[in-house]
C-alpha cells in the first residue's frame, strides 16, 4: 500500500508539472521613460545676444541719485554649449564691450576722456564735482557656465515644450583695460593700464522655443569681481565690486538635436497558475507524508486478535438495493470466512441470516429477496470456496431496528451458532 501511495503522488506531481508548463502565460511589458542622452556630438548649440551692463563701483550711490543712466553701457554675449541630459548642460561664454561709472581718481583710473578733457557731470554737488569724474572702460569676461534646466528636471522632458527656466553658475576670468583716449590723456604717466580678476557669476536664463532648431532667450545675471577692477579701490576694506547684465538673443541648436525616450520590451511570466499548482503539489506531498506516518503508527500498534479455534467472528455482507448479486468485495470477504471455517472444527455450526423490513409496503417481495440473498451467500461459501454445506443453516429475519440502521434491510450475516 505504501508503494501505491508514493507512485500515485509522483505520477500526479508530474501531471501537474506538465499542466503548469501548458498553463504558463507570458506577457510582454513595455517600459518607457528612460531618456537616451546620445553621443558627444548631440545637442550642441551656439547663441549670440545683446543687451546692457550696469557697473556698481565705489561711487554708484552718487551716479544713481543724479544720473542712473550713466551706469548703463552696451553688452555683447556669445556662447557655445551642450546639453548632456534634458536637465544638465554646460557652456563657454564670452561677455563684454564697455562699462561706465564714476571715479575720484583722475590720475590713474579709467576716467572718461573726450577731446582731451576728463569728463564730469555739471549738475553734481559743486563740492564733489572736481573729484567725481565719468568713468568708461572696455572689458570682457570669459567663463564656463553650469546650467540646470529646472523645467525639465521638475516636469520631465518634452520635445515640444516652449519655455525653459534655467538657473546657472559661472566661473571664469574678467579683464578690463584703459581706452586709447584715456592713455593719451595720461601721456604715459600711468603704468597700470589694465586689471584681471577672477569672476563668479549667477544667472537666470529664460529660453523660448521658436522651432526645433531656434530658441530666443532672455539672460539676466550678476557677476562679482575684485574691488580694483576699475583701477580704483577704497581703503575701507571693501572686498569686491560687481555688475549686472541683461541680454536678449537667439540660439541655434545643431543636429542631432533633442532627446528620445527609450523603451524596452521584456517578457513577464504570469506565475499565478504555476504557483497554484505548486501549492497543490506541496499539499499532496504533505498528505502523502501524513498517510505514511499514520500507516507506520498503525502497523506499530496493531495487535492480532485472539482466535477461538471453535469460533469465528461474525461477518456482514451488504447487497445493493433490490440486488441479489454479490459484489467483488463481498466475495473476497466470504472467501476469507470459508477458508477460516475450514481450518476450524467440522462440528462447528454457522447461521446465515438475511434480513428484510417486515413493515415495508412490499414486505413479501423483500422477504423473497432476502431468502435469495441468503442462498447466494451459501452457494458462494460452499460451491465456490469449498466450505461444508452441513455446517451452515439458512434463515431470514425481520428482527432488526431498521429505523436506526435501514441499511441492514439489505444485509446478510454469518454467525457461529
Amino acid at each position: 500500500m505504501k508503494k501505491s501511495i508514493v507512485i500515485f503522488a509522483v505520477l500526479f506531481a508530474f501531471t501537474l508539472a506538465a499542466s503548469a508548463q501548458n498553463a504558463e502565460v507570458v506577457e510582454k511589458v513595455t517600459t518607457s521613460g528612460t531618456t537616451e542622452v546620445g553621443g558627444f556630438k548631440n545637442n550642441w548649440f551656439i547663441s549670440i545676444g545683446g543687451g546692457i551692463n550696469g557697473y556698481f563701483g565705489d561711487h554708484n550711490k552718487q551716479i544713481i541719485t543724479k544720473h542712473p543712466g550713466g551706469l548703463i553701457s552696451p553688452a555683447l554675449d556669445i556662447s557655445v554649449g551642450k546639453w548632456f541630459t534634458p536637465s544638465f548642460g554646460a557652456r563657454l561664454s564670452y561677455s563684454g564691450l564697455t562699462m561706465k561709472g564714476m571715479t575720484q581718481n583722475a590720475s590713474g583710473a579709467y576716467v572718461f576722456v573726450k577731446d582731451g578733457v576728463a569728463q564730469s557731470y555739471d549738475d553734481m554737488d559743486p563740492a564733489l564735482t572736481p573729484y567725481l569724474y565719468k568713468e568708461k572702460f572696455p572689458f570682457f569676461n570669459l567663463r564656463a557656465d553650469v546650467m540646470l534646466d529646472l523645467t525639465n528636471a521638475i516636469g520631465g522632458y518634452k520635445a515640444d515644450r516652449v519655455y525653459h527656466f534655467i538657473p546657472y553658475l559661472g566661473f571664469g576670468v574678467a579683464h578690463s583695460w584703459m581706452s586709447k583716449a584715456t592713455k593719451e590723456f595720461y601721456a604715459g604717466s600711468v603704468s597700470n593700464t589694465c586689471q584681471t580678476s577672477v569672476a563668479g557669476t549667477f544667472g537666470l536664463l529664460n529660453n523660448f522655443s521658436v522651432c526645433e532648431a531656434i530658441d530666443l532667450f532672455l539672460d539676466v545675471r550678476g557677476t562679482m569681481v575684485k574691488d580694483s577692477f576699475d583701477l580704483e579701490s577704497k581703503s575701507e576694506g571693501r572686498s569686491g565690486e560687481g555688475y549686472l547684465s541683461g541680454s536678449i538673443g537667439i540660439a541655434y541648436k545643431f543636429k542631432p538635436r533633442g532627446f528620445s525616450s527609450s523603451s524596452s520590451v521584456r517578457e513577464v511570466k504570469d506565475m499565478t497558475d504555476v504557483n497554484r499548482l505548486k501549492d497543490t503539489i506541496e499539499g499532496l506531498i504533505a498528505k502523502r507524508d501524513s498517510l505514511r506516518k499514520a500507516l507506520t503508527e498503525a502497523e506499530a500498534s496493531y495487535v492480532a486478535p485472539k482466535v477461538n479455534p471453535d469460533h469465528l467472528s461474525n461477518s456482514l455482507i451488504i447487497f445493493s438495493p433490490s440486488s441479489t448479486t454479490l459484489s467483488g468485495a463481498a466475495r473476497v470477504n466470504i472467501g476469507m470466512y470459508a477458508a477460516a471455517a475450514k481450518e476450524l472444527s467440522s462440528e462447528t455450526k454457522y447461521v446465515i441470516t438475511a434480513y428484510y423490513d417486515a413493515n415495508a409496503a412490499n414486505a413479501k417481495d423483500q422477504k423473497e429477496i432476502a431468502q435469495t440473498r441468503a442462498n447466494t451467500v451459501l452457494d458462494c461459501l460452499c460451491e465456490e470456496f469449498g466450505a461444508s454445506a452441513d455446517q451452515f443453516e439458512v434463515t431470514v429475519s425481520s428482527e432488526v431496528d431498521f429505523a436506526s440502521n435501514p441499511v441492514l434491510a439489505r444485509g446478510v450475516t454469518i454467525t457461529t451458532k
